[in-house]
C-alpha cells in the first residue's frame, strides 16, 4: 500500500484522479504535493467542458502532523464519496477540510440555485 497525493474530480458519481505516490511528491512549505494541475488533469482525462465548473480536491500530506489532508468542494463532504477519496489514494491517516480554491459555482457564495 503506498500513499498517495494529488488532484481529483467527482464528476458523474465517479472520481477522477492522479495520484502520485508520497515517495515522489514535492515539498511545498509544510507539506508534500504533486505539481499536477487540475488544468492539467482535466485536459488529460474528461477533456470536455471548463475543469472549473465541477467538484473538485486535492489531497496533500501535512509534514508536521503526519497526516494526509483532503482538501474538497464543501458540496463533495459526504461520507460516500471522501471513502472514494481515501480509498483512491489509499490513506491510511486523514483530516478533511473545506478551502477556498476547490469550489464549484454551485458552491459559490451568493448562488441561488438552491431557491428554485
Amino acid at each position: 500500500m503506498q500513499t498517495g497525493v494529488g488532484p481529483f474530480f467527482w464528476i458523474k458519481g465517479k472520481i477522477i484522479a492522479d495520484v502520485l505516490p508520497l515517495s515522489e511528491a514535492e515539498k511545498y512549505g509544510d507539506k508534500l504535493t504533486s505539481a499536477v494541475s487540475h488544468s492539467d488533469l482535466f485536459d488529460h482525462s474528461v477533456k470536455h467542458g471548463e475543469y472549473i465548473l465541477f467538484p473538485r480536491g486535492r489531497v496533500v500530506w501535512d509534514i508536521s502532523r503526519n497526516e494526509a489532508v483532503i482538501y474538497l468542494d464543501k458540496c463533495l463532504c459526504d461520507s460516500s464519496i471522501i471513502n472514494a477519496v481515501y480509498r483512491t489514494f489509499e490513506l491510511t491517516v486523514y483530516r478533511v477540510e473545506n478551502d477556498e480554491h476547490y469550489v464549484c459555482p454551485k458552491c459559490q457564495p451568493g448562488n441561488f440555485t438552491h431557491l428554485r
